[in-house]
């Protein structure tokens, strides 16, 4: 029964999501226009389609519009969390805001509309980026803020790419900047002179990564995990094109706890603390099997 429901629900995201359903409904009345619009939106961010569903949201402000229909309060609030998804962030923080103010104290997403709020208040601030804090003015450009190659007014945080000192690095960000800060979503990609290039996937808040993240390098090395506020932290996998791969924790942007290594034949069980490496264990070959 449940694997029947699961290929139903499987077909109808489908189905509304390439618009099967779309426009051969408009005589349908406003109201029910509405809720299947918002259903076609809820769809499409549970499966993190943020850009859709804000763009379905706002066909339904459009439709309450013109048939001079009200909206429904919540959906302000779940229109401010698309929003901030979709990196609309003045519009999620306007958005947000109506939702307090209309629904009050009482409302059932209150706390979660005063974190938003938060949220998108601190994303519209400026960063406050010093000169020493700048990578020109460290010779390791490890931790510091660095001006992208196109657009020198903009910049993102560096976490520790290496000691790229002398070798004029240039970085170049797909994504937008607003402020001084590179934001959103995009592709980050460096190259130095005698250094191998590597392309970083993934979301800058306020400058840094955060969330799930992708790198790899024209020599062949992986990495895939989280960040958080420009640090790495949870579970992550590391590899290379030549049986090389290690997995574990990082906590705050060093490694912690047990990690797996394989290379080659060899699978071992290493043990981390605040960073540096404690213990090295050979460990079974099947440990090392399956991811």
């Amino acid at each position: 029964m449940r694997s029947s429901l699961r290929k139903f629900a499987n077909i109808l995201y489908i189905l509304i999501l390439f618009g099967f359903f779309a426009d051969v409904c408009a005589q349908l009345p406003p109201e029910i226009m509405s809720d299947r619009y918002l259903l076609k939106a809820e769809l499409l961010e549970a499966n993190r389609h943020y850009g859709a569903a804000f763009d379905v949201m706002a066909k339904v402000i459009a439709l309450h519009k013109a048939h001079d229909l009200k909206l429904p309060v919540d959906f302000h609030f779940k229109y401010a969390r698309v929003a901030l998804a979709a990196d609309s962030i003045r519009i999620a923080y306007d958005s947000v805001n109506n939702y307090l103010t209309t629904a009050g104290r009482e409302g059932e997403f209150y706390r979660e509309a005063l974190l938003l709020s938060l949220e998108a208040e601190e994303e519209l601030a400026e960063v406050e980026i010093l000169p020493e804090d700048t990578c020109a003015e460290k010779s390791e450009r490890g931790k510091c803020w660095m001006p992208l190659a196109d657009r020198p007014d903009c910049y993102v945080w560096s976490y520790g790419i290496g000691n790229t000192a002398g070798s004029a690095p240039q970085l170049t960000w797909s994504g937008r900047c607003k402020g001084n800060v590179g934001r959103g979503r995009g592709t980050l990609t460096w190259s130095a002179p005698g250094w191998s290039g590597s392309t970083e996937t993934g979301t800058l808040k306020r400058g840094k990564f955060h969330g799930k993240h992708i790198r790899t390098t024209d020599g062949g090395f992986a990495s895939e995990g989280h960040y958080v506020n420009g640090n790495r932290h949870g579970h992550w996998i590391e590899h290379t094109a030549s049986n090389y791969k290690e997995k574990g924790e990082y906590i705050h942007g060093r490694r912690e706890g047990t990690w797996l290594r394989q290379w080659g034949e060899t699978c071992a069980s290493m043990t981390y603390s605040m960073g540096e490496e404690v213990a090295v264990l050979q460990v079974d070959r099947s440990k090392c099997e399956g991811w």
